[in-house]
């Protein structure tokens, strides 16, 4: 009897520390971020990023272009410290790849191509 509460109490636990990975899944990421994206044909381009809990999902809204309203990306991959967003601007599918520095810090690029670096954004 020992053994089999044991081993129950045991499943118990992981599935416990389990679910409490999931929530915590890409929650690093959660609030509003300043990002600079370095190098681009048209220059230097500041970006602006949420990423917000709803209905206990997580959604990545961003601004395609300067001084434009943030939008729900079309899909994106998130962990505790990388974040890959797909959406279209100007009529071209575009993706930005950030990964944590520190707690308030990120960096990456934009295609691949050109660098960014954001910060959390101070409310």
């Amino acid at each position: 009897m020992n053994k089999v509460f044991s081993i129950l109490m045991g499943m118990f636990l992981m599935l416990t520390v389990f679910a409490n990975n999931v929530q915590a899944e890409g929650e690093y990421f959660l609030g509003k971020w300043n990002i600079m994206v370095m190098g681009t044909p048209n220059g230097d381009s500041p970006m602006k990023a949420e990423v917000v809990k709803k209905d206990g999902k997580i959604v990545v809204l961003m601004q395609s272009e300067e001084g434009g309203e943030l939008k729900p990306v079309d899909r994106f991959e998130i962990s505790d410290t990388e974040l890959t967003a797909y959406w279209v601007a100007g009529g071209y599918n575009v993706y930005l790849f950030l990964e944590k520095v520190d707690e308030d810090n990120v960096e990456g690029s934009l295609m691949d191509m050109f660098d960014a670096t954001g910060e959390r954004a101070k409310e």
